[in-house]
């Protein structure tokens, strides 16, 4: 230990005899930093509150110059276009949907309802013209077990006849509505039989249900036609 001491002391005295014979002066020096400058923010508060407080005063103004216009607010209008639709024509983005059309079943003018209505004779050829189809255009299908066609045909022609025969019973005296309207139920609920045994494709029982159907179709019109 003691020889290191005087070891890195001799080292010390001999690399100071050596600058000094140099003429050179050691000295340590800290490496340069950058300096980052800093631009000088100011906030003048004042100035902001006479900004904003000119800004309020130039809205008071443009206020107090509209004569009250906003002191009440408008009444709300209800516009009703049914009398210009049914009296002066439809409006033209509107004619398309014929908003002159309603949702019940009459005779004589535009409806929605899906099934047209007709005046009492042309109800009665109708009902007429489906049990005729019934009878005959029903009977060979099921002969030919083509059940989907009977059964197609069958209901597009209990459609008609289901709301042809409410009409028919609603025609009728008071006294006489609930034996009709009780006939018309019995012939629904054999067409709904003759339906069944055609999707059971069963051609033995649906010819059975079929002449319960054209039996009791001439029960059910049998004081209306």
């Amino acid at each position: 230990m003691a020889s290191m001491t005087l070891s890195s002391s001799f080292t010390c005295k001999v690399a100071a005899k050596n600058s000094q014979f140099a003429g050179e002066r050691v000295v340590a020096t800290a490496p340069k930093r950058a300096v980052l400058c800093k631009a000088a923010t100011t906030c003048s508060l004042e100035s902001n509150t006479r900004r904003q407080a000119l800004g309020f005063m130039a809205a008071g103004a443009s206020l107090l110059s509209a004569n009250g216009a906003f002191a009440e607010p408008p009444k709300m209008q209800v516009k009703d276009f049914g009398e210009v639709n049914r009296t002066g024509g439809l409006q033209e983005i509107y004619e398309a949907r014929e908003l002159a059309n309603d949702n019940k079943p009459k005779a004589g003018s535009g409806t929605r309802f899906a099934l047209k209505k007709l005046d009492v004779s042309g109800t009665k050829a109708r009902v007429a013209e489906s049990g005729k189809r019934l009878e005959t255009e029903i009977a060979p299908l099921i002969e030919s077990k083509y059940f989907p066609v009977a059964r197609e045909e069958l209901r597009r022609q209990v459609g008609y006849l289901r709301f042809d025969l409410n009409a028919l019973v609603a025609e009728l005296p008071k006294d006489q509505k609930k034996s009709a309207a009780a006939k018309k139920d019995d012939l629904i609920d054999k067409i709904e039989a003759l339906d069944f045994q055609l999707r059971q494709k069963n051609q033995e029982k649906a010819s059975a249900a079929l002449g319960a159907v054209n039996s009791a179709f001439g029960d059910a019109t049998a004081g209306l036609l």
